[in-house]
């Protein structure tokens, strides 16, 4: 509104153009009349006495308002303004007419378009407010055309305006668009090598504990279907699995008598150092934030549903879906290594363990759902048989399956990872550098 407030204002400023008035009339008389009336009223005015000739002026300059006599010889006044409305349709018409001629009048009103009519004699001062009303019609035209000139002026200039900000705003998108996929390129860099780096350093830990009965992708796989059937979220079900991969972390720094003996044949003081390896997994796990959830799961992983366990000794109503179900499964693998007993068990009988201790240590609904898996545990379980090829027989795109480690203890590659073909070629290179053959164990799907 004050825009529109500012435009008009500026169009009432602008020096307006002088209003041109053109009166025909056959006689000489009533035109020096007429422009006596109209001295004062600061208009150009041209007279002519012949309608024709009045037109041949009007095409040289165009009039504002046009007077005209109804009775003219060679052509009439309605027929006259009828031509003025046909050429100039923005032209105020003004007829003066005789009392006689009314019945013509009428027609000429309709014919010629005519915006007042005045008979006569006609009366000065209604004859100049006639006049003036057209001045007014007229310069209200002008200040409207100027408004609309310049509102056009405006908008265009506003559309320019848009388009060079559009342009920017677009460009500016770009360079978002841009920098954002760098970051995300970037950031998909970071999680590859955390990724990397914790496989590594579980593969580390795997190293360090001996063989596992269990591949990493299984045991992730396993948590997987148990966390499916615990209805644990994403989240959960992550923090879960990192849980699962690094429950041996607090163990790393043991000796092979605390790692390698059952934990029934431990002294009662072996028994409470081995315990504090809870306490150690949890607070190097804290340190970072994506392990968080993971170090609270394993804080618990030890601990009995009848509050028997440790190291904090809390009961059912305060151990976690996901703890209870770490538990259980790292028991079972247990029972299967003979780490918790003398004798090394085969999976029936370490999931019947779990049944003895059901609702003591372990959560019967848990126990249930690793039951309902024990026919798919043979396959996840890492057998002694598992085949393996030589370098000169994998292929490009084939997925470690076991991590990939040199006769001297060293892990090359973790567990999951990819082969491409430079680093087949870099495998080979250091094959015959070591004088030896690595035994590569890849996934059935991939080889």
């Amino acid at each position: 509104m004050d825009t529109e407030k500012d435009n008009l204002g500026a169009a009432a400023e602008i020096s307006l153009p002088a209003i041109q008035i053109m009166i025909v009339d056959d006689e000489e008389s009533i035109l020096n009349s007429l422009q006596r009336l109209l001295f004062d009223m600061d208009c150009d005015i041209r007279t002519s006495t012949c309608a024709h000739k009045a037109l041949e002026m009007l095409t040289e300059q165009a009039a504002d308002i046009v007077i005209s006599d109804m009775r003219m010889p060679g052509m009439d006044g309605a027929e006259f303004l009828s031509e003025v409305a046909q050429k100039w349709p923005d032209s105020e018409r003004i007829l003066l007419t005789g009392y006689s001629d009314l019945e013509s009048t009428i027609g000429a009103i309709n014919k010629g378009k005519i915006n007042f009519y005045m008979e006569k004699p006609w009366d000065d001062d209604r004859l100049r407010r006639i006049i003036s009303k057209g001045i007014e019609i007229t310069h209200n035209r002008y200040r409207t055309g100027i408004l609309e000139r310049t509102v056009l002026e405006q908008n265009e200039q506003l559309k320019a305006l848009n388009d060079d900000l559009e342009a920017k705003v677009q460009a500016r998108s770009k360079a978002l668009i841009e920098s954002n996929e760098k970051l995300q390129i970037s950031v998909k860099k970071v999680r590859q090598n955390y990724q990397q780096t914790t496989q590594l350093f579980s593969s580390l830990i795997e190293q360090r504990m001996g063989p596992s009965l269990m591949s990493k992708q299984s045991l992730m796989l396993l948590l997987k279907k148990m966390a499916e059937k615990s209805d644990l979220d994403d989240i959960e079900t992550k923090s879960l699995i990192y849980a699962g991969i690094f429950r041996n972390l607090g163990k790393i720094g043991f000796p092979d008598a605390l790692i390698k003996t059952p934990y029934l044949e431990l002294s009662v003081q072996q028994q409470r150092e081995f315990q504090t390896h809870i306490s150690v997994a949890e607070s190097m796990m804290s340190s970072m934030p994506p392990l968080r959830g993971a170090a609270k799961i394993l804080s618990q992983r030890e601990e009995h549903l009848d509050g028997s366990g440790y190291p904090q000794g809390i009961n059912a109503s305060e151990i976690t879906t996901a703890s209870k179900i770490l538990c259980a499964v790292s028991d079972m693998m247990l029972y299967c290594q003979g780490l918790i007993v003398p004798n090394e068990l085969a999976i029936n009988e370490s999931l019947e363990k779990l049944k003895e201790l059901s609702g003591q240590y372990y959560d019967p609904v848990v126990v249930e759902h690793l039951c309902s898996l024990e026919s798919e545990l043979g396959v996840l379980l890492r057998q002694a048989a598992d085949k393996f090829l030589s370098l000169e027989e994998v292929e490009v795109g084939m997925v470690l399956h076991r991590d990939l480690i040199a006769a001297n203890g060293s892990i090359l590659l973790a567990e999951g990872y990819e082969l491409d073909r430079e680093m087949i070629s870099r495998l080979r290179k250091l094959e015959r550098q070591l004088r030896e053959t690595f035994k590569v164990y890849v996934k059935e799907d991939s080889a």
